[in-house]
C-alpha cells in the first residue's frame, strides 16, 4: 500500500478539526496509508530543515502555498492517478508554517498547490487536504462521494 504523508507545522488547537481529520484518515485507510508528521512551530529555517530532513529521495513532494497552482477536485484525483501510473510509491504534502518555507524546500517540491487565493488557518488546511484526498481516492475507485 502506498503511503501519503502530510507534514504540517504547528499544533492543533481545536478538537473538532482533529475529529474530522481522524474520520477522513479512517476512510482513506482502504486506499493509502495516511501518516501525519506535525512539528512545532519555530522559525522558517528550522521548520524547513526539519521537513527536508524527513523527506526520502524518492517521494513526490506537493507543497501547499497560496502562490501555487489551483486544482479542481477532479484534478487532485488525476494527480494521484498519474502518480500511481508512473510508479511513484509515496506522496508527501507539506503545509508550512505561518511564514511559509525556505526556497530550498520550495525547490524540492515537485508541485506547488494552492487551495485558494484565500489564506486559511493551518488546522483548516489540514482538514481540507484530508478531505480532498478522500474525495480524490473515492473518485478513483468509482465512489459516489463527489457529485458532478
Amino acid at each position: 500500500m502506498k503511503t501519503t504523508t502530510i507534514f504540517a507545522i504547528g499544533k492543533s488547537k481545536t478538537e473538532y478539526h482533529e475529529d474530522a481529520i481522524a474520520d477522513y484518515q479512517k476512510r482513506l485507510s482502504r486506499w493509502t496509508n495516511l501518516k501525519w508528521d506535525v512539528m512545532p512551530s519555530s522559525d522558517i529555517e528550522t521548520e524547513s530543515k526539519k521537513i527536508l530532513g524527513r523527506l526520502s529521495t524518492d517521494v513526490c513532494v506537493v507543497l501547499l502555498d497560496e502562490r501555487g497552482i489551483e486544482w479542481s477536485s477532479p484534478r487532485v484525483a488525476e494527480f494521484i492517478e498519474d502518480s500511481q501510473n508512473n510508479s511513484i510509491k509515496d506522496i508527501a504534502f507539506i503545509i508550512g508554517g505561518p511564514h511559509g518555507v525556505t526556497d530550498e524546500l520550495r525547490d524540492r517540491a515537485d508541485v506547488v498547490w494552492s487551495l485558494s487565493h484565500l489564506v486559511f488557518p493551518h488546522e483548516m488546511v489540514r482538514l481540507i487536504v484530508a478531505e480532498q484526498l478522500y474525495r480524490a481516492y473515492d473518485m478513483l475507485h468509482g465512489g459516489s462521494y463527489h457529485h458532478k
